[in-house]
Parts: C-alpha cells; structure tokens; sequence
C-alpha cells in the first residue's frame, strides 16, 4: 500500500550524486521512489483537506489519516470528518505482504455497514473523488514490468521516465504508467495512467509542492485530473504529526467505526 494516499503520491528525499545512480534498473528507480515516498508517513497522523471540481463546481472533504507499523507491516486507517454527509466514513488498509493484495475494508456510517473493498471493486473512486481505491496502494506497481524511457527535463527539473506495464493485465487497474522522476530526490513529479479499455490516457497525477515538515520532505500538494471526465481533485495536507502513535487496536477490522 506504502502509498498511504493518495498517495500514489506523497513524499521525500534521499540525496545521492547522479553518476552513483546512473546505471540503476528501471526497477531500482521505482523501488526508490516507493522508498522515498513512503518515508515520513509509515506512521503517525495528517489532515488532508480534497477539493474536486467538474464542470465549474467544487465539493471539499477533510480526512484524517493515521499510520503504524505492525510486525514490519503497514496499517492505515482514513477518517472523513467533514462534510456532515459524509463525516464518520472510514476506510482501513492492512498490507499483508509479499505478492498478497492488501486489505481494504470501507465503514459507512449512514448503513452502519463494514465492506470489504477487492478485486475490480478497487477500481471505483474512493468516496467520490478522482483517486480510486487501487490508487492508494503501491500494488499495481509492485506487479508490474519497468522500462526506462529517454529522460525528460520537467520544468527545469532532470527526471527518469519510466514505464509500468501489467505482467497479468488482471492484476492491474490501468493498460500502463508513465511517471516523471526527479533525478536527485526521486520525488515522481508526474505520473500518467492510461485506461485499460483503450489505452488513452485517463488520469494525470501532478506534484505543486514539496515542503520540509519535522525533519520530513513530504509532497504536501497534489492534484489528481481526470482527463476523461473533466474532473479533477487537489490534495493538500493541512497537519502533519509523525511523532503521533496509536494502540494497535484501533486499526482492527471490528473498531474501523471508532
């Protein structure tokens, strides 16, 4: 999962000199990334506040998303808790490890309902948002085959671009992903996601700001367009408490409500 929202998405720094990284797989590149990103948000609590706009209109939700590490394995629980209609609705994730699909489980609290949510269901968008939930897990990545493009300079910054293609199409959500990786940091700046159906491409996930939190170079702003369906939603983190910790528990299936 290690994307912990939206992740496809947030996240920091490791400076290396580019010639030691010069002749990396495409796969050491994407494993970076994953690394990278990940670091900072393996635990603790950040408020997210996510603006969707379509068609001249925009609806905002605020999350509070909490994070551990159990037995070496990631645990995270996300909280809506504005707006009123859909304040209480939860989703869990529990990594299980190896080539093992993570766990997501979706409480709603107007049925007073637990769901788990798998298979082609994580394809759906998460509470009405441009992310789905595959997106919040680094599961398509981990299955898939990296090929290293020619380099691109993305905004005046030197990236890697690299190419995820499915090993089994029916473990993956999209045909292919491009993402744009910054050479020094191994920040991915962009990713492109292209449809499974027809191979254009579907979603944009675009990096605006990267700040130094507690220590931690988290992407702090980020936005998800729907190129298909004119939509798009901006991701911001609003407080970030690493140093926040939790008892085990509450990342249990029976108390996803509390």
């Amino acid at each position: 999962m290690k994307n912990h929202l939206f992740f496809t998405t947030l996240a920091l720094i490791s400076l290396w000199c580019i010639s030691a990284w010069a002749e990396m797989s495409p796969k050491e590149i994407v494993d970076k990334a994953i690394e990278v990103n990940e670091r900072g948000l393996k635990k603790g609590k950040i408020k997210l506040r996510l603006v969707i706009a379509q068609s001249g209109a925009t609806r905002e939700r605020v999350v509070v998303s909490k994070a551990m590490t159990q037995n070496g394995l990631d645990r995270v629980k996300v909280q809506f808790i504005e707006p009123a209609d859909v304040k209480g609705t939860t989703l869990l994730m529990i990594e299980q490890g190896g080539d093992q699909e993570d766990l997501q489980y979706l409480f709603l609290p107007s049925r007073k309902k637990t769901k788990r949510i798998s298979g082609s269901n994580k394809d759906a968008k998460f509470v009405g948002t441009d992310f789905t939930y595959a997106d919040l897990e680094n599961y398509d990545l981990k299955k898939g085959e990296y090929k290293k493009l020619a380099d691109q300079n993305y905004k005046g910054t030197d990236c890697y671009q690299i190419e995820i293609v499915p090993k089994n199409p029916d473990d993956f959500f999209y045909s292919k992903v491009v993402g744009l990786i910054d050479k020094q940091t191994f920040v991915p700046l962009k990713m492109d996601f292209f449809d499974k159906t027809d191979g254009a491409l579907l979603k944009i996930l675009t990096v605006k700001k990267v700040e130094e939190l507690k220590g931690n170079i988290i992407i702090t702003k980020a936005v998800m367009e729907n190129v298909k369906e004119g939509s798009s939603t901006t991701m911001t983190i609003e407080s970030y408490e690493p140093e926040a910790t939790f008892d085990a528990s509450e990342f249990d299936k029976e108390n996803i409500e509390l």
